[in-house]
Order: structure tokens, then sequence, then C-alpha cells
């Protein structure tokens, strides 16, 4: 193969993989998965869809760039290096003790409304 052949490739396997990575996260499991990332100061809320796009993103986060907490309804195992895990209903007591909501968080609540209460 030529160099040029080479790359072409190389460009339609990260194409192929960019779009498996999008069917994995768009991919919904049925339960919640809430994450708060503390990161040199700040403090980030996302949610997930799925256990496999959520510990993609915990493997990150290892304590040695952040530090992760997860809130969820699901029970099984997750592999979580050293992210702490609770269930929604220490969530909604987190909620509780905040001042105001950013806006990645008034997001979260908009998509689980159910966490509202």
């Amino acid at each position: 193969m030529t160099i040029e052949e080479l790359l072409d490739k190389k460009t339609e396997l990260t194409n192929s993989l960019r779009d498996i990575d999008e069917k994995i996260s768009q991919y919904e499991d049925g339960h919640i998965y809430i994450v708060v990332t503390r990161c040199f100061g700040s403090v980030y809320f996302d949610s997930f869809k799925n256990k496999y796009d959520l510990e993609d993103y915990i493997a990150d986060y290892n304590g040695d760039n952040g530090i992760t907490d997860v809130y969820t309804d699901y029970n099984a195992d997750i592999v979580h290096n050293d992210s702490g895990f609770y269930t929604l209903e220490n969530f909604t007591e987190v909620l509780k003790d905040m001042k105001y909501y950013p806006n990645s968080l008034q997001q979260i609540l908009s998509d689980y409304p159910q966490l509202n209460s």
C-alpha cells in the first residue's frame, strides 16, 4: 500500500470509530447516570444514557485530573476507578443544599423531571 492509501484507510477507520462511539453514547439502557466532576476547582454536571459511556468518562478522572461522584438508579457493577457511587435519593439531597443550579445541571433536571421532587 502507498502512504496515500494508508492515510485514506486511517481516515475511513477513524470515521467508522466515531460513528460507533456516537451510537454507543446514544444507546439508552433505561437507567439514570448523573456525574458530578470536580476538577481543578471547578464543578461540572453531566448525565449519561448507559453505563458504558459512563465508564469511558470516569476512566479519564482517576483522581489525578479530577474526581467524579456518580448518582444512579443502577445497582450492578460498574467499573469505577476511584469514583464515589450514590443513589438518586442522595442526589436530591445534594440539590436541596445548592443555592443555584448551573446551566449544565438545569439541562439534566429538564431531561429528568422526576429528580425535581
